[in-house]
């Protein structure tokens, strides 16, 4: 795969505020308002539900029970059950918090909340109009050039040739991510598909990402090209094809398409899982120069040639020529090279679901990816450089970009181990934590959004969680493994004295061997007394500095980690009443101590 060539256009940065001010667009079609949640869909081939589900609501603080495991996991009311690769954003004009998230027959799901802890589902997907109404796909917008491309059929009836897909199944999409400008909403969201038909049999993958725009932020999203058709020719931002070479060229056009696997597995970028650049201490969006031409930038791609990174016209959202700043009106990939720079992975590598954040406050830029086999062993790394084009490296300096499929064999070892499976002593115990999603609220809270599986429930989908993450003294995340529960913004300052206590501790130790993620870690005892020494499964010393909130935790034969002490509430408990929960947490990082370095400390106080 040839690698795109940046000849210095990115040397001019600037930020740019969530709401941006831009010249007037053409006018952009009238649309109806959304049909309220009691409306039922006319078609019997929906699967969604009637109503939207209420949140979760606590019982009196002295009622023992499982009532928030059982409420907000629950599968039936889908408040945080089934929700996959979570976008988290908070709507500037109204200050409530959405989450999208991929949608298995529905396109894109919805659900919000105004305090991050209870939670409710929309009925409509984001997707979905009562104007748009089509005899195979119900009243959802799509565009048929997205359609076509990853094998399913138009909306005008007319269906491609797929060995995968066929005109009575439903279109659905990945991992979007929304931001709001110019008081309009613009979504960009994508698929992979195994649909193209080879000769031998064969299927082999098809993938896209394109853009939607909206009034409201529960939608519709509209196709690009049919919300303001004088502005977009295209809604489509890049694809990816298996072989440009197939029998389906002729009629869907993949012969167009640059960013090719060439027939093998590591190679090309899949394009799914968009995600913009922002300043993680302002929560505004980055802007960068391309010739003359002013972009946001954002990440895409999955397991095969890896991360990219690429450029779009910071005014309309449509792709820029990455050599030129050209602003297109066709997919990057139209154009050999230009369809994104490696920054991660690559060679077959599971990295995917990628988030890259600026921290102006650190001066460094901070790559999240979900890494491993998402059925069984995700988990999230973090690396970090001082450019946006790289190289990453994790804390221990390994980079995160490999040339060599024997350098990709050991990516499950590389990059700070944030979160992955884990269970807090004899309590529910939580695996396959990834699709992170990080935001800045405005009240100033950093919040990281992800799915998780769990062993209290024995189905295989996925949950909705929300935590708090802050960053150490060495300028590295760290991340309360506990959900949010309203804690503060900024942590308590704490005496050793009411530190002091027995703990459920876990190190985040990192495997080549990906399987390990799979089964959730269970955490050990220690002790730590006023003193700060600690005793049990874990021996060595912690130090609170003046502030009462960073410490550095010594830990023999396990090195040194630098991080905070906080107050959460252990939503892990069994059978406990709400106010037990209360707990002092701790998290840290090990980012001086040889090849451990990247490994996380974790714990729960017990008894609060």
């Amino acid at each position: 795969m040839k690698k795109s060539v940046f000849p210095a256009l990115c040397a001019s940065v600037i930020l740019a505020t969530n709401v941006v001010s831009c010249a007037k667009k053409e006018e952009a079609a009238s649309l109806p308002d959304p049909l309220p949640t009691d409306v039922i869909h006319n078609t019997a081939k929906r699967t969604e539900l009637k109503t939207e589900t209420k949140p979760y609501t606590p019982l009196k603080e002295d009622a023992p029970s499982d009532h928030f495991m059982n409420e907000k996991y629950s599968m039936t009311k889908h408040n945080t059950w089934n929700c996959h690769d979570p976008k988290l954003f908070q709507d500037p004009v109204s200050g409530r918090y959405f989450v999208y998230s991929t949608g298995w027959q529905d396109g894109v799901q919805i659900r919000s909340s105004s305090d991050l802890i209870h939670w409710a589902k929309h009925r409509q997907s984001a997707l979905w109009s009562p104007e748009d109404v089509s005899l195979k796909y119900g009243h959802t917008y799509w565009d048929d050039d997205f359609l076509q491309w990853v094998g399913y059929a138009t909306n005008d009836g007319t269906a491609y040739s797929t060995k995968w897909y066929s005109a009575n199944k439903h279109p659905n999409s990945w991992a979007p991510t929304v931001v709001y400008q110019n008081g309009k909403y613009y979504m960009f969201h994508g698929i992979i598909t195994d649909c193209l038909s080879m000769p031998n049999g064969t299927i082999h993958p098809a993938a896209c990402i394109t853009l939607a725009i909206a009034d409201k932020p529960e939608g519709p999203f509209v196709p690009a090209k049919k919300y303001d058709s004088k502005t977009y020719k295209n809604s489509n931002l890049v694809r990816y094809v298996w072989t440009n070479k197939s029998p389906q060229n002729t009629q869907i056009g993949y012969s167009l398409c640059k960013n090719t696997a060439e027939e093998t597995w590591e190679k090309g970028f899949g394009t799914i899982d968009p995600e913009f650049v922002f300043d993680i201490s302002t929560g505004e969006l980055m802007k960068y120069k391309i010739g003359k031409t002013e972009c946001y930038a954002l990440t895409y791609g999955s397991w095969k040639g890896g991360i990219a990174l690429i450029y779009v016209d910071a005014k309309t959202f449509k792709p820029v020529n990455q050599q030129t700043g050209k602003i297109m009106d066709a997919p990057l990939d139209t154009i050999d090279g230009n369809y994104g720079l490696p920054i991660a992975g690559g060679e077959g590598a599971a990295y995917e679901g990628a988030q890259l954040l600026y921290n102006s406050e650190t001066g460094y830029y901070y790559l999240f990816v979900s890494m491993g086999d998402l059925n069984i062993q995700y988990r999230v790394g973090v690396g970090r450089s001082d450019k946006i084009e790289g190289p990453y490296s994790d804390p221990s300096g390994i980079s995160m970009s490999f040339d060599t499929q024997g350098g990709a064999a050991g990516y499950h070892k590389i990059g700070g181990k944030i979160i992955g499976a884990h269970q807090i002593g004899d309590g529910y115990g939580f695996t396959s934590p990834g699709g992170q999603s990080i935001l800045k609220d405005k009240d100033g809270r950093i919040l990281f959004a992800c799915h998780t599986r769990t062993n209290y429930l024995t189905i295989g989908d996925f949950t909705l969680q929300i935590h708090q993450m802050f960053f150490n003294e060495d300028g590295w995340p760290v991340l309360n493994w506990n959900e949010y529960a309203g804690e503060a913004v900024t942590p308590p300052a704490l005496s050793m004295k009411e530190i002091a206590g027995t703990y459920q501790a876990e190190i985040t130790k990192r495997s080549r061997v990906p399987k390990t993620d799979g089964t959730a870690a269970q955490t050990q005892e220690i002790h730590i007394d006023e003193k700060g020494t600690i005793t049990g499964a874990m021996t060595g010393t912690v130090t609170l500095n003046a502030d009462g909130k960073t410490a550095v935790f010594t830990l023999k034969d396990s090195g040194t980690f630098t991080g905070l002490f906080l107050l959460a509430s252990d939503w892990s408990k069994k059978e406990v009443a709400d106010a037990e929960r209360k707990t002092i947490t701790f998290t840290a990082l090990n980012s001086t101590d040889g090849d451990k370095k990247g490994e996380y400390l974790f714990g729960n106080r017990e008894g609060d």
